[in-house]
């Protein structure tokens, strides 16, 4: 669970936990190998923003607010493991979205050195009131219920504090306005993490500093830094910056070592002053021993 919980709902973006007894490293790890108990997933953030990416829509504007519920049934072993999830979201009052995936991963642990490789496939299923539209929701062309299909891989690597994660989702999206010809349009997801823990006290309180890279064919592309002060299975707090100018603090707390409740806000200013301002809440619940 660690610090990943804080990552399960910002970066990128998975409404998973990780069991105790299958963490890899104390890490902000984004790799899908370090969100699921059964350590692979479909993040959430992405899921939710995948149809505004095939759009080339930014996701809101003005002022926003997503909630996030979701579950998680692992089945696992020390050396790897299967897992589903599943969850719902709302955002602003005319969208919803309902995301099922399953997910797949193996370990290896050496003596200093620990290797893990996952897989995950799911699908998104989005739904819009255009009766429920109000200024603050975005409008978009071909704004139909639309169904997504993707496929998560990727490579944790973790050695003495420091961690690396490279993951790549191939996506198969709706035909959109943007599609050539009004074709379907199937784009890929690529992400590479890094950073360091810095051990505080006795392996309980940790600071890690971590930048993310991230491209999505030619349609989309940030580098983001961030800085994590975290306390072991507890709480997770920080600042994230991305965009061209953001600022990005988030939230995470461990609630009866079994319901997860988290927080992030975010504002964003573009160079033609376009300005992104949301707050998100998350909510989950763990059948898996924490």
């Amino acid at each position: 669970m660690k610090r990943s919980l804080l990552f399960s709902f910002i970066i990128a973006l998975n409404l998973s936990l990780f069991s105790q007894q299958f963490v890899l490293s104390d890490n902000l790890s984004e790799s899908v190998f370090c969100f699921n108990p059964a350590v692979a997933g479909i993040d959430n953030k992405i899921s939710l923003t995948e149809f505004s990416k095939i759009n080339n829509y930014p996701f809101f504007f003005g002022d926003s607010f997503v909630q996030y519920l979701g579950f998680d049934m692992p089945i696992n072993s020390q050396s790897s493991g299967v897992g589903f999830n599943t969850y719902y979201a709302t955002i602003g009052s005319a969208y919803r979205f309902y995301a099922f995936n399953l997910a797949y991963s193996y370990h290896f642990s050496f003596e200093k050195l620990k290797l893990s490789f996952g897989l995950s496939p799911g699908m998104i299923y989005k739904t819009i009131d255009l009766s429920n539209i109000n200024y603050n929701d975005i409008v978009m062309l071909s704004d139909d219920p639309k169904t997504y299909y993707n496929i998560k891989t990727g490579l944790h690597l973790d050695y003495l504090g420091f961690f690396i994660d490279f993951t790549y989702t191939p996506v198969n999206g709706p035909a959109s306005h943007y599609a050539d010809n009004g074709h379907r349009r199937f784009y890929h997801d690529f992400n590479s993490y890094f950073g360091y823990d810095i051990n505080i006290k006795d392996k309980q309180l940790f600071l890690t500093p971590s930048v993310k890279a991230s491209a999505i064919d030619g349609y989309f592309s940030y580098v983001q830094f961030g800085l994590i002060f975290s306390s072991k299975n507890k709480f997770s707090i920080g600042l994230l910056n991305k965009g061209e100018l953001s600022i990005y603090p988030v939230f995470n707390v461990n609630l009866f070592n079994k319901l997860i409740l988290g927080a992030s806000y975010e504002y964003i200013i573009e160079k033609n002053h376009f300005y992104k301002n949301t707050l998100e809440v998350f909510l989950k619940y763990s059948f898996n021993k924490i």
